[in-house]
């Protein structure tokens, strides 16, 4: 994989806004950026049903009605974990197959830095 294609996203505390890179970025830009103020997470590599890019640390929701997950004990959102992982925001249950399989039927709804819930 090329350096442009591993694309990550820094939250910043201070301004409380998300600013995007790649990797390659990261090696042009090193010095100058305030590393202790930014928490960074990576890109999944996988889009929503809108064509958004999923990061770890999104809150997603199902959002097709047609997709039968009754066999789940799951609630409405999840935390995305890394690019295969989705935890259940209430329960903590922690899936390792849906987001690789149904990443076109979630929507991203916040993430973890703007909805502290």
């Amino acid at each position: 994989m090329r350096a442009t294609e591993f694309k990550f996203r820094a939250y910043n505390n201070i301004v409380k806004r998300f600013q995007y890179f790649t990797l390659e970025d990261i090696g042009n830009m090193k010095d100058a950026i305030q590393w202790h103020i930014l928490d960074i997470t990576q890109s999944t590599n996988k889009k929503d049903v809108d064509g958004n890019e999923i990061y770890v640390g999104d809150i997603v929701i199902f959002d097709d009605n047609s997709l039968d997950i009754s066999d789940k004990k799951w609630h409405p959102s999840f935390e995305v974990l890394n690019n295969l992982g989705l935890k259940d925001v209430e329960t903590m249950e922690i899936d390792f197959d849906t987001l690789h399989y149904y990443s076109n039927k979630l929507k991203i709804i916040s993430n973890i830095y703007q909805n502290k819930q």
